[in-house]
């Protein structure tokens, strides 16, 4: 059945049906587009910050989950649950954790250039870093960390994807984040990282 629609004053021919088609293609159009979008929002939504600090002496700790809430006191390894995750993150990627930090903090009074390792992992690891002086090749931050300062300008994704045959384990990954020095490969730090599900 053909019908007029009146919108603005202006008089438009529609027949129901190709109106009805017209809004689902819209539809799934947009959520075809704009689903990988959102998928890694959610999981950039569950990311677990962390801050690092080298080199590790007596009496400082090596960082632990958040910001930075001062250099003295005890180890706070980072640990990511599955399990608590957001239902949104659970149904659109359920595995891929993400962590990120923007603090890598030098507490020497001398300069380095430091290399990222992450110790005991076989999964698939995605680096994402927003500075110009990263190698994602050699996970080296190639400008000199100054004493007593952050790494400037720093944002450092870690997105670790979790293999089937590892779903069904309740802990995932064991391991932890090494800061070394690029030039003599000296170990200056480890925060430890464990991904679970329980």
């Amino acid at each position: 059945m053909v019908r007029y629609y009146r919108i603005e004053g202006l008089f438009f021919l529609l027949d129901k049906k190709a109106l009805v088609f017209g809004v689902l293609f819209s539809l799934g159009v947009g959520g075809l587009f704009s689903s990988g979008f959102y998928s890694l929002n959610i999981v950039a939504s569950e990311m677990v910050h962390f801050h690092v600090n080298f080199p590790v002496s007596e009496g400082k700790t090596a960082g632990g989950l958040g910001p930075p809430g001062g250099f003295r006191g005890q180890l706070q390894p980072v640990v990511v649950n599955i399990a608590k995750e957001g239902l949104p993150k659970k149904v659109c990627c359920p595995w891929i954790v993400g962590i990120s930090t923007h603090w890598i903090t030098n507490l020497s009074e001398k300069e380095y250039t430091i290399r990222l390792e992450l110790v005991n992992c076989s999964m698939r690891i995605d680096w994402i870093c927003t500075l110009s002086t990263w190698d994602p090749q050699t996970k080296t931050i190639r400008q000199k960390v100054s004493p007593c300062q952050r790494v400037r300008g720093l944002s450092l994704d870690i997105y670790f994807h979790i293999e089937p045959e590892l779903r069904d384990v309740e802990t995932i990954y064991e391991g932890g984040l090494r800061i070394v020095d690029a030039e003599t490969g000296e170990v200056l730090s480890y925060l430890p990282i464990k991904i679970v599900v329980r």
